[in-house]
């Protein structure tokens, strides 16, 4: 089975990317998912969440308050490092699961939509690195538009990350996200047919 492991940081299209690919028929482990998971309510990490981030990020019905956590993380580096290892431990599970499950079932490629594939080390899982690049001021941009916050916030999110210049250096494919997505999809379908026939 192939593993291609599907990269990129806030705003850069990655996940319109990823939606593509599941549309194909390619199984699609999504991180940003087993994350949103690992702070509902319920959720087995939960606890060990309210303990590093304070019980006023705790909601009456359980979950966690995404607005305040998100606040306090993206502005202690240090705190971001924690937060961000609780919830990769839980995710980290769940995709080891979700390939064994695919192997037992004969599946001949899959993606494993991760933002930090390298930040987080999970690289050793997987046989190709595709990033999803768009410049700087595009991505600030889409994501003030979909997230309605203000642009020193994304700008500050976004530089919490690890320059897409250092991240490159380990990607195998490059996929440019910065014009029309039917440039996209063509960047997609050929890099696809150097792995497998799809």
């Amino acid at each position: 089975m192939k593993v291609i492991g599907l990269s990129g940081g806030i705003g850069s299209g990655k996940s319109t990317v990823s939606y593509y690919l599941s549309t194909l028929g390619i199984p699609v482990f999504s991180a940003d998912a087993a994350f949103r998971a690992a702070v509902e309510k319920g959720s087995p990490c939960l606890p060990e969440i309210i303990a590093l981030l304070g019980t006023d990020c705790l909601l009456e019905d359980g979950g966690i308050n995404r607005a305040l956590a998100s606040e306090k993380v993206f502005r202690d580096r240090n705190l971001l490092q924690k937060f961000e290892t609780i919830l990769q431990k839980q995710a980290r599970a769940e995709e080891q699961h979700f390939l064994a499950q695919r192997r037992a079932d004969g599946t001949r490629l899959v993606v494993l939509d991760v933002p930090l594939l390298i930040e987080c080390d999970w690289r050793d899982d997987v046989d190709s690195i595709w990033l999803v690049k768009t410049p700087k001021e595009l991505r600030i941009r889409r994501t003030m538009q979909r997230d309605h916050v203000s642009e020193e916030e994304m700008t500050f999110r976004i530089n919490s990350q690890r320059p897409s210049e250092e991240v490159e250096q380990y990607a195998d494919v490059i996929i440019d996200n910065s014009g029309s997505f039917e440039n996209t999809k063509v960047q997609i379908q050929e890099n696809l047919k150097k792995i497998i026939n799809i």
